[in-house]
């Protein structure tokens, strides 16, 4: 379980990594406003879906942005009186990130099973999924490669990093991934890295498949 063990950070590297969870928070906060593009998908017991999405994105919504808002809050006050955060803390936000990245992985997929709704509310619940997941999975990779083990600790090859620890070829590689709609622009060192890329492949070509069919149904409607 070495990839579990934080190396020491600096406080400028943990500032850069709250900078993430920020940016993290404010999407997954801006997903609860298109929670009903999931218009036609219909539960088990016959309650539609959206009904079900909007009323719970309802009621999360002020209660996540005054929560995340203050857990924010602590960690920049924290960081800014020269404090180191406790990696746990880092590391738990990380958690939150990951558990979301698949959960709405799956809701997007639901979208394909739904009728075309507003354009505009499958529009931004695409692309704030689609940030998400380029954030989500950069934190992923750099957190496991770079932070966590031994220096020497390697699980993937980045074919565009420079030298150093920084983490933005990560998110970079993580964005590139997404935009050219093929495979992971990651490379599995280790056999956790194989499997973390293949994971990510096999995400990113489900989700360019998505975004096709989608604007395929888009587009015949409108005829």
């Amino acid at each position: 379980m070495a990839q579990l063990k934080r190396c020491p950070q600096t406080v400028q590297q943990q500032f850069w990594e709250v900078h993430v969870f920020a940016l993290l928070g404010v999407l997954r906060i801006a997903m609860l406003w298109f929670a009903d593009a999931l218009q036609a998908l219909r539960t088990g017991l016959g309650v539609p879906f959206s009904q079900l999405a909007t009323q719970f994105g309802a009621v999360l919504r002020t209660p996540m942005v005054l929560l995340y808002g203050l857990v924010l809050l602590l960690l920049y006050g924290q960081l800014l009186r020269g404090r180191k955060v406790a990696p746990l803390i880092l590391d738990g936000l990380g958690v939150w990130a990951t558990f979301n990245l698949f959960v709405h992985f799956i809701k997007i997929n639901l979208l394909m099973f739904s009728e075309v709704v507003d354009p505009k509310l499958l529009l931004g619940q695409v692309i704030t999924y689609l940030l998400f997941f380029v954030l989500a999975w950069g934190w992923i990779f750099w957190r496991l490669d770079r932070v966590a083990g031994p220096e020497a600790q390697a699980i993937v090859s980045v074919p565009s990093a420079a030298e150093g620890e920084g983490s933005f070829d990560y998110y970079y590689a993580s964005l590139m991934s997404i935009l050219e709609g093929r495979m992971s622009m990651f490379q599995g060192v280790s056999r956790l890295g194989k499997s973390l890329v293949a994971m990510h492949s096999l995400m990113v070509l489900d989700l360019a498949a998505i975004a096709l069919a989608r604007f395929y149904q888009l587009v015949q409607k409108s005829i």
